[in-house]
């Protein structure tokens, strides 16, 4: 990410740059320090501007304070630019997913198909044992009470 090139865009990164952390009056006195010519408004919508295209962004810890995004942050550390993710390499990277989520899934119904089939023929089993009993409960009760 580049940083901010003129203005009162530059000036104000430029104060968040040299002092890590700062809340909009620190950066208002420093620029009046510097003898900028900038107006309160011209300031807010200086960061406005500049949360925006995510040069900065807000403190973790604090809200009012602003910091310089991570990514700036790192390319001025180490001097590497951070990688920048494509939309194409997104978009392939979905369509693998999306082909695996689709296989897995074929899978699942596959097995669920052959455990409904395995239940259904245990059900009739279980329908076949049931009348078996009841039949021959029903043979015993009749010679049972021939007999009594």
């Amino acid at each position: 990410m580049n940083r901010p090139k003129r203005g009162i865009s530059r000036d104000i990164f430029d104060v968040i740059n040299e002092n890590g952390s700062s809340t909009y009056t620190s950066i208002s006195k420093e620029l009046r320090r510097r003898k900028s010519s900038a107006t309160p408004a011209q300031i807010r919508k200086g960061l406005d501007n500049l949360l925006f295209r995510q040069h900065i962004e807000r403190s973790g810890r604090n809200k009012r304070r602003f910091i310089i995004n991570k990514a700036i942050l790192h390319e001025q550390l180490t001097g590497q630019k951070q990688l920048k993710v494509s939309k194409e390499f997104l978009l392939d990277k979905a369509q693998e997913a999306e082909s695996i989520l689709n296989e897995s899934l074929a899978d699942n119904i596959k097995a669920a198909i052959h455990k409904e089939t395995r239940n259904q023929s245990m059900m009739f089993m279980e329908y076949v044992f049931i009348v078996g009993i009841s039949a021959g409960v029903a043979a015993i009760t009749t010679i049972l009470m021939e007999y009594l």
